[in-house]
């Protein structure tokens, strides 16, 4: 019997060549690749199907979060606006930049019913101070946002820069805490 199966595999592998020789090794992996992996992949999907189903279940039993306060509610009053301004040269102080003069335009939003405070400041210094000094004032005062920044320098070789920074201080109309 061996014999007959070996003279059986020498006329299929004569009749077939390197391609189906090559073809019927591959069928032969892929077949040994599913009976090994397959069964290891259902039992990860179902564990993770098992999880979802478990998340799902916790989430919709969590309470849901009071809800937010209208923006106008959460943000200071304007009678803060100075106090804001102050953190602001506080935080380019500590970063080694000088502030000396400033526009300052107050604007209202009547169908929200905030103030838009814009602030432009030119300053100069280098770019590691500068970058202290927007993180500073952004990261100290949640009412602030940065609007627009200009940078410019003489030269190429030169450390300084000079910029024009913009920023919107958003205040309540009335007064808050």
């Amino acid at each position: 019997m061996n014999r007959r199966l070996a003279h059986w595999l020498a006329w299929l592998a004569a009749r077939a060549g390197w391609p189906g020789l090559l073809g019927l090794l591959l069928l032969a992996a892929g077949l040994f690749t599913q009976a090994s992996l397959l069964p290891d992949l259902a039992r990860a999907t179902s564990a993770l199907e098992d999880e979802a189903r478990r998340l799902a279940a916790r989430q919709q039993a969590a309470p849901l979060a009071p809800e937010q306060p209208p923006l106008a509610q959460r943000l200071q009053g304007a009678d803060r606006a100075p106090e804001a301004v102050a953190r602001l040269f506080a935080a380019a102080g500590k970063a080694g930049l000088e502030l000396y003069e400033g526009t300052y335009k107050l604007q209202g939003d009547p169908a929200a019913g905030l103030l838009r405070y814009q602030i432009t400041l030119p300053v100069e210094g280098d770019y590691p101070a500068l970058r202290r000094f927007l993180a500073e004032a952004l990261n100290s005062d949640a009412n602030l946002a940065l609007d627009g920044l200009t940078l410019t320098r003489e030269t190429v070789e030169e450390t300084q820069l000079r910029a024009v920074l913009r920023f919107t201080l958003y205040l309540s109309r009335g007064r808050a805490g």
